[in-house]
């Protein structure tokens, strides 16, 4: 789970397969890469009735609520077919690409939003395979204190802005592309989930914690944890509830006054990270402005 602390952008998991399908026969550069047959099947795979290179109804044709076997496969042939492209095809595709958006030549609609970030992704990554996967991801914008939570073999990667992020114990860290990093490109196509969507389902909506307006709780749809966002102006005071489970909490602004028990009392301050045992009422009293975040596991 990612929590943004300034304007945040990523890429976390597929667009919609129509939406794939429309970028595969309206962005020139990826037939390069991506073979004609690959397209076709994921074109057969998709609910609509059209021409393979009829992208007015494809434009208007709605995501599908769930994927099958057949959609999943198909868009995994096309992942696998650009993930897999030799360097100099990849490279020669890339670098065609951002000089067609910088003479504005022959762009096409759905092209239009994604100029900027494609020229980003290039000026940070030149020649990069990632920079491609702009027209098979989705792409996600969250404001301060908006949150998106990554399932287990979701393709992301972080474009810009500052996050705070939890995750679960995890034994890998799979790479292919955006990256000076050990790529490993066959593990990667072989271990995602291949599910697709509207970014729109990305996101985490928060929640009030225990009745307490200056804690937001984020819960993921997942046991292994949960975080709190406290937020206090100058003098402000909040009570969290005893929890039956261990927290860590990570100071990104200010500093507060925490208290517990009889007479146990801790100053914080901006950068500070503190282990908060299980079953304690914790007070926490600003001394300035301040921003915490508290990783915790009930039981």
């Amino acid at each position: 789970m990612a929590i943004a602390l300034t304007p945040f952008r990523a890429f976390l998991n597929f667009l919609p397969l129509p939406n794939v399908l429309l970028h595969l026969l309206t962005v020139p550069e990826l037939a390069k890469v991506v073979p004609r047959s690959k397209v076709e099947e994921l074109a057969a795979s998709i609910p609509v009735q059209l021409n393979v290179d009829d992208v007015t109804i494809l434009a208007k044709a709605p995501a599908l609520k769930k994927l099958s076997a057949k959609h999943k496969h198909a868009l995994k042939g096309v992942f696998e077919a650009l993930m897999s492209a030799p360097e100099d095809v990849y490279k020669a595709a890339v670098g065609d690409l951002v000089e067609r958006y910088k003479a504005r030549k022959d762009i096409a609609p759905s092209e239009e939003p994604l100029i900027p970030l494609v020229k980003l992704l290039h000026e940070q990554y030149p020649n990069d395979i990632g920079v491609l996967c702009a027209f098979l991801l989705n792409v996600v914008d969250c404001n301060v204190g908006e949150a998106i939570f990554l399932g287990a073999n979701i393709p992301h990667a972080y474009i810009s802005g500052d996050i705070i992020e939890c995750m679960a114990t995890s034994d890998n860290v799979v790479r292919a592309g955006l990256t000076p990093k050990l790529r490993d490109v066959p593990t990667l196509v072989s271990m995602l989930t291949y599910d697709a969507g509207p970014a729109e389902r990305q996101y985490l909506t928060p929640t009030e914690f225990n009745r307490d307006p200056a804690t937001k709780l984020y819960d993921p749809p997942i046991d292994e944890f949960s975080v709190l966002r406290v937020h206090l102006a100058k003098d402000e005071v909040t009570t969290h509830r005893a929890i039956d489970g261990p927290s860590i909490a990570v100071v990104t602004n200010g500093e507060a006054i925490i208290s517990w028990g009889f007479s146990k009392e801790l100053i914080v301050t901006r950068g500070d990270v503190v282990f908060l045992g299980a079953g304690h009422e914790y007070k926490w009293q600003a001394r300035k402005d301040t921003e915490v975040f508290r990783a915790f596991v009930e039981a």
